[in-house]
């Protein structure tokens, strides 16, 4: 059993799959089409998460789901947020952006949730993270007080 998550484009589906397999690597997107030769559905894994894109509607994603991809260093926060705001997206507060298509997205260092959890310096951790839109992780460690 896996878990897979569906993502409805109005015409996209086949140029999202294709987009996200180019950021963050992954197999080439498996393509059904319609007995008119339209995409119906992409099929498609990134890091370890399997996806289905279908064309249908346009239907406006909600922030309410986002997709969290925790990084180890800034040149991949700098790496990944570029990618996905190219062509239209935006960067928006605390790591979170918004691609080309609507989806959203937290690029985070992995020590975030470590950082923030502490008890004596977490404060400090989020005062500094909320006045970001793009994290800056030597920031954050320092207000961290980690070397």
């Amino acid at each position: 059993m896996r878990l897979t998550t569906t993502l409805w484009f109005a015409s996209e589906a086949e140029r999202a799959a294709a987009r996200y397999v180019e950021i963050f690597g992954g197999a080439a997107p498996r393509i059904q089409r319609a007995a008119d030769g339209s995409v119906l559905v992409v099929e498609f894994s990134v890091l370890g998460c399997h996806f289905t894109a279908m064309n249908g509607a346009r239907v406006a994603p909600s922030e309410a789901i986002s997709f969290a991809v925790p990084c180890d260093t800034q040149e991949q926060i700098d790496t990944i947020s570029d990618a996905l705001i190219a062509d239209a997206g935006e960067q928006q507060a605390c790591g979170w952006l918004r691609d080309e298509f609507g989806i959203s997205w937290q690029i985070v260092p992995v020590e975030l949730s470590r950082l923030m959890s502490n008890p004596e310096w977490g404060e400090h951790v989020m005062r500094e993270l909320l006045t970001m839109k793009r994290i800056e992780l030597r920031r954050l460690l320092a207000a961290g007080h980690v070397e």
